[in-house]
């Protein structure tokens, strides 16, 4: 019978999108597809800003990875990298992770209020709301070289707060993740895993 060990990695939400854009981390054949709501998108961005605990990732290494049967992850990424940079199989994680990308790539329009330091799914509303700013280009702003951006939108009063909220949403790069990591080729434990994992036992 095949050996089972179980390993930790420690990330960050920066080192694991960077890992998914480099074709690191794949998803095997069993796996469902992404499923998650902009709600619940909008509720894990605002977990990750307030750094509330959002889980542990369960990541599969196999020692052979020929003749596995993977599955596309539902993001926009021609990564240019050749299959063999493939690392780890996510058991636990894909919502996250998909979810993770589609905010930071704007593929799923998220808005962010710094007065009230709340999220909301872009509307038309929030659109023409100099207050709500689009989380994607947020995310990347050079806070320090933002002051033009910012004049348009905030009154001075305002700004001192508008920059510690700019901050504080940056720092979602920084958020910490902790991963098992199975390496094994024992194809039925790591379904087994999985199964139990999704059943919360």
């Amino acid at each position: 019978m095949p050996e089972l060990s179980v390993t930790w990695i420690e990330y960050n939400v920066q080192s694991l999108l960077t890992d998914l854009r480099q074709g690191k981390l794949g998803l095997p054949e069993f796996q469902r597809g992404w499923r998650w709501t902009s709600t619940r998108i909008r509720d894990y961005l605002d977990s990750l800003y307030r750094q509330y605990p959002s889980g542990i990732l369960l990541l599969w290494e196999p020692l052979d990875r020929e003749d596995l049967n993977l599955r596309d992850f539902a993001i926009d990424s021609d990564n240019g990298f050749p299959a063999d940079r493939l690392q780890y199989l996510v058991l636990d994680g894909q919502q996250r992770l998909t979810s993770l990308w589609k905010v930071f790539e704007g593929d799923v329009p998220m808005r962010f209020n710094p007065l009230q330091e709340t999220f909301q799914s872009e509307n038309a509303a929030n659109r023409r709301s100099p207050d709500w700013l689009p989380v994607w280009e947020a995310l990347k702003w050079d806070i320090d070289e933002a002051d033009e951006e910012l004049e348009q939108r905030f009154s001075r009063e305002r700004r001192r707060d508008v920059r510690k909220a700019l901050a504080k949403l940056q720092k979602i790069r920084e958020y910490p993740y902790r991963a098992y990591v199975l390496k094994t080729d024992d194809y039925e434990a790591v379904v087994e895993s999985f199964i139990r994992v999704n059943s919360g036992v």
